[in-house]
């Protein structure tokens, strides 16, 4: 694979001119982070709050 051929440490050539010869997209390069999608504890309130804003006035944050 030609992105296994990009060297984060090249001395001549820096990442990016790398990727534009090989014809590599540079967010292809780093691997995909796991995010976590559940809710953090010290959101949980605001969480909680948030329909009840909405159902007091619904235009509430809107342009």
């Amino acid at each position: 694979m030609r992105k296994a051929m990009v060297e984060a440490d090249h001395p001549q050539l820096s990442i990016r001119n790398q990727c534009e010869l090989l014809e590599v997209n540079r967010n292809r390069l780093e691997p995909k982070r796991q995010t976590d999608l559940r809710p953090k504890a010290e959101h949980k309130e605001m969480l909680e709050l948030i329909p009840m804003v909405h159902a007091h006035d619904p235009t509430m944050g809107t342009r």
